[in-house]
Parts: structure tokens; sequence; C-alpha cells
């Protein structure tokens, strides 16, 4: 760590950005709040959600990050757009939205459950802090087997 760095530390400054400490993609029952970590979503609408988590060193402050979302096609829905506050690309396979949060609980997140007409298939969610790539979370929404 650099003199400069370490000056600015013992005066209170912040550093320029928060410290990632990992991240994880889960599936989600939205009934029972039951998760687990994947990269192959069952295609259960109205059933099972999937929700991206970027873990930070704990520091109590906002950070904004702007969430990529690509799908292998376009969806029946993207839900509430304005709600969502999503900008969606014209052919419909993509989405671009900003969340701001506050690390005090040392994460950020989102959450997207799966709903009928989403297509099977690879799926990528970017998430970015500022122009810096944090997480590239690749993962298929598959048949459900169940």
């Amino acid at each position: 760590m650099s003199l400069l760095v370490l000056a600015a530390l013992a005066l209170g400054a912040q550093p320029a950005e928060p410290v990632m400490r990992g991240s994880t993609l889960f599936a989600v029952d939205p009934r029972t709040e039951q998760r687990y970590p994947t990269v192959r979503v069952p295609y259960r609408p109205d059933a099972i959600c999937y929700e991206w988590v970027v873990f930070f060193e704990t520091e109590n402050r906002e950070v904004k990050v702007r969430e990529l979302v690509e799908l292998p096609a376009a969806p029946a829905s993207w839900g509430d757009v304005a709600a969502l506050e999503l900008d969606v690309a014209t052919d419909g396979r993509s989405a671009v939205s900003e969340l701001s949060d506050s690390i005090a609980d040392s994460q950020v997140s989102r959450r997207w459950c799966v709903s009928a007409g989403d297509p099977l298939g690879p799926y990528r969610i970017r998430i970015y802090l500022g122009e810096r790539l944090l997480e590239d979370f690749q993962f298929e929404m598959v048949a459900d087997s169940e």
C-alpha cells in the first residue's frame, strides 16, 4: 500500500472504490427463501428465482453498480420496465440498469424470477462499478427435471 493511500486512510478518507470480497449466483425458492449456489437454473415459471450477490468489505456507504443482463433470446416480457428502471435493447435480448445500495450489510444484490416465456439457454449478467467489471455471472436456464 502506498504512503499516499495510508495517509488518506489515517485522515479518515475512504478508498476510492469499495473492496470486493467475492460473489455468488443463487437459485431461490421464493416461497421458502431457500437458496443454493448454482450455474443451472431450472425453468419453473413463478416458482424459482435467481439472485446474484456481490460481497464487499464492510463499509457504511452507498455504491452504484450497473447491471447488464444478456439472454439467448428475447423473453416474453421483461416485467415492469419502468419500475425496474431497465433500458431494454431494441432486439429485446439484453437490458441495462443501475442500482444504488448501501453496503453497510456488505453486499449488493438483485433477484430475477423465472416467468413464462423466458428463454432456455445461456444467460449472462455482468456487474460494473463505474467502468470496472466486478463480476461476470454466466449460467444456463434449463428445462425443469422435477
